[in-house]
């Protein structure tokens, strides 16, 4: 890391700790908000004892435990939906990532699904007076349509 950057993030830090400081002076109760002097004092004789460690490990343990309950259950939102989507699971896209992409994006991008929509749209009774027109928006598409029908 360069000199300046050092210099920077430690002009940051004094700055911060004198506010800190500025405001427990200006509150004068140490259990409403104590200085840095006192917080340092006191996680010094804590950091000492054994119990502090013990204490401090269970709790990064619990959240470490939180943190793969939730990406659990992520995988098992994920998973549902490739199941949902089944044979089209390819063209899922990670809900927390786009909102409206099945809007926005092309999903299919490998166009298997045209083939079945081709021979619905062939299939299902529709007004014969009105003419079925299928087009589509780039190359890759319209290979998917040639090798559709």
């Amino acid at each position: 890391m360069r000199l300046e950057t050092l210099l920077r993030q430690g002009a940051v830090l004094a700055l911060w700790l004198a506010v800190w400081a500025a405001a427990a002076a200006l509150v004068g109760h140490t259990l409403l908000l104590p200085s840095p002097a006192e917080t340092a004092r006191a996680l010094w004789t804590l950091v000492r004892e054994g119990d502090f460690w013990r204490g401090a490990l269970a709790s990064v343990g619990r959240s470490f435990a939180g943190f793969a309950a939730g990406l659990c259950l992520f995988f098992a939102w994920t998973a549902s939906d490739i199941v949902k989507n089944h044979p089209y699971q390819y063209a899922y896209y990670n809900r927390l990532g786009h909102a409206n992409a099945e809007t926005q994006m092309e999903l299919d991008y490998w166009v298997v699904s045209t083939r079945n929509a081709m021979q619905r749209l062939l299939t299902e009774p529709r007004d014969e007076s009105l003419p079925l027109q299928i087009s589509a928006r780039d190359d890759m598409s319209q290979l998917g349509l040639d090798r559709s029908y």
